[in-house]
């Protein structure tokens, strides 16, 4: 089906304290009651930008852990906290689809408890 919408009558779910309007060109999922095509719900976690936000946001922990662990490597508490983090992202299926960052935390990971 093709359809148009703007920023202002499009519905998304789930419902985030952000704007997840997929580009334009962009593919998604949809959801409609037959009949009433022109009310769409973009599926926003069942589509693959919104699989990328989704996995971006995953990011963040990770990040944050890591700078505690550079500040002060030898901190057992930083490490363990890092490596938690670098865990719950390779461990979460949301993030399957970021194979380059996958790639690049397991290599820390192994490199971590290889240095312990």
């Amino acid at each position: 089906m093709i359809t148009s919408f703007s920023t202002t009558t499009a519905s998304t779910y789930p419902i985030r304290n952000a704007i997840l309007i997929p580009s334009d060109g962009e593919r998604f999922v949809v959801k409609y009651i037959p009949g009433f095509e022109r009310n769409i719900v973009i599926m926003v976690d069942e589509s693959v930008y919104g699989k990328r936000f989704l996995s971006f946001e995953n990011l963040k922990p990770v990040q944050k852990a890591r700078r505690q662990y550079e500040a002060s490597p030898d901190n057992e508490s930083f490490r363990e906290e890092y490596l938690k983090a670098l865990q719950d992202f390779v461990n979460d299926p949301i993030n399957a689809t970021d194979t380059l960052n996958l790639y690049q935390l397991r290599e820390i990971i192994h490199s971590i408890n290889e240095n312990r």
